[in-house]
């Protein structure tokens, strides 16, 4: 069993993620603005103990819950945390620094290396690893698809910029996005997509790798659920339906506040609403229909079970 515990508000991210069947891993994604409170709710929910935090990207909206978690917390020894080393001997923005300096006494799991060591009970593979893969029953698998070491040393050289000027470099928050941590999440035959703020063209061509019966020894057949990137954004789902011709999905969640969009939020576009349509949509602040095409329903649920 897999179940997804979205704590999102609106437009942030905020994922637990309980897998297994008696003994549960619990894997915490991003942790939003920081105006929710998402160890009670996880609490609330029976979810006691976090084994694994994943950052996806530092933007304020994922990485500021994690900062106020790691201030207020001092009882997680043992649990791994997984993003991308930010500064590499560079000053970054505070909030990046800061979430460096207070998890640098855990164990770290670095996204685009091109070979994984596992910790605990998460088997973690880069996909030259995964197309190499032999799956066994009740193991748990995460695959990194994004970034690769291209687009961090772009991140890298973003912060330079910042380091010399003490300001962002105009027009660069693709750069930020495109460092964001893709990955699959396989258990038994579940198969979930977890794409933060990334950019499925990025994927693609992995995505038509790990589905190859000629590449990999256990060729991915379909998702069971997809988080949408980037909170349904045009640029970032741009490939989206060649992906679904590739690997089959009926369920999605999306964090926006969708019943909104059509007046303050042009991000959402007709493309996505289209390819969508029929499927099953989590939104993570709205249920309802869409109106103005009365064939998209979105459901607003906590939990999510597959």
């Amino acid at each position: 069993m897999i179940t997804i515990y979205n704590f999102s508000e609106g437009q942030e991210d905020v994922f637990c993620i309980s897998i297994g069947e008696q003994e549960k891993t619990n894997l915490l994604v991003d942790g939003g603005n920081g105006n929710i409170d998402f160890i009670t709710k996880m609490e609330e929910f029976g979810i006691e103990e976090l084994h694994y935090v994943l950052l996806t990207h530092i933007d304020q909206d994922h990485i500021r819950g994690l900062i106020n978690l790691f201030k207020n917390k001092e009882n997680y020894e043992g649990i791994t945390v997984i993003y991308n080393k930010f500064i590499n001997g560079v000053i970054s923005y505070n909030q990046a620094k800061q979430f460096e300096e207070l998890t640098e006494r855990f164990h770290n799991i670095v996204s685009y290396r091109e070979y994984q060591d596992s910790v605990g009970s998460i088997i973690f593979l880069s996909t030259g690893q995964r197309e190499k893969l032999e799956k066994e029953e009740g193991k748990i698998y995460i695959t990194f698809l994004a970034p690769n070491e291209e687009k961090v040393q772009k991140l890298y050289e973003y912060y330079d910029y910042y380091k010399s000027r003490n300001k962002p470099k105009a027009g660069n928050g693709k750069i930020v996005n495109q460092s964001s941590i893709i990955f699959i999440l396989e258990y038994n035959d579940y198969v979930v997509l977890m794409t933060g703020d990334g950019y499925i063209e990025d994927i693609i061509e992995d995505i038509k790798d790990l589905s190859d019966t000629n590449k990999t020894n256990n060729p991915i057949e379909k998702f069971d659920i997809i988080k949408i990137p980037h909170h349904g954004s045009e640029d970032n789902n741009k490939q989206l339906d060649e992906l679904l011709k590739r690997l089959p999905c009926d369920k999605f969640i999306i964090t926006n506040k969708f019943k909104d969009f059509k007046q303050n939020d042009v991000r959402i576009n007709k493309v996505l609403i289209d390819i969508l349509n029929g499927k099953t949509v989590y939104s993570s602040s709205y249920e309802g229909e869409y109106k103005d095409k009365g064939i998209l329903t979105v459901i607003k649920e906590n939990v999510i079970k597959l």
